[in-house]
């Protein structure tokens, strides 16, 4: 039997819960300003192939891991992710202030949901801590299908997608 062979399975390692350790405030700049955080080192993930396909009566319901309250949306074009700078006049369609944000690394323009040709999807909008789609990191401006079950990450705020239709 090799030793080197690791005998952790997908789904046995955890998802870090400190999600504010090593956060520190970006150089040279005035007031409150968007934090850089260090990617959390201890994320296992599994590929998700939930369904992609949706119509305009679709919610999402976006599950702040860490929250009980979830944020529930009826997408119909597009709905910009991100933190409120009211100083600035800067109030993102979805905001996720009382989620605390900014201690989690979260741009007030972080990510935008777009809904075309029966697809929800997800870009990132360069933000400072990146945005990441079941642990792999979007470019910015290369939007991604959004599937049902996906694992969002918006610098370290953790968000679980989820799709519904609403009750016939």
């Amino acid at each position: 039997m090799n030793e080197n062979l690791n005998s952790e399975q997908p789904g046995d390692r955890p998802i870090s819960e400190s999600h504010t350790d090593n956060i520190a405030p970006l150089a040279g700049k005035s007031g409150i300003s968007t934090r850089a955080v260090e990617p959390p080192q201890n994320l296992w993930h599994s590929p998700r192939w939930g369904d992609s396909s949706v119509d305009r009566e679709t919610h999402i319901c976006l599950h702040v891991v860490g929250s009980g309250k979830p944020i529930h949306l009826r997408l119909t074009h597009e709905a910009v992710i991100g933190r409120s700078d009211v100083v600035n006049g800067i109030v993102p369609d979805i905001t996720l202030d009382e989620y605390d944000a900014i201690q989690f690394g979260v741009s007030r323009r972080h990510a935008m949901l777009t809904f075309e040709d029966g697809l929800i999807k997800v870009m990132d909008l360069d933000s400072a801590n990146s945005t990441y789609l079941n642990g792999h990191r979007l470019l910015p401006y290369q939007p991604r299908i959004l599937r049902d079950g996906d694992e969002l990450r918006l610098g370290k705020l953790i968000l679980r997608v989820a799709f519904a239709k609403p009750a016939e």
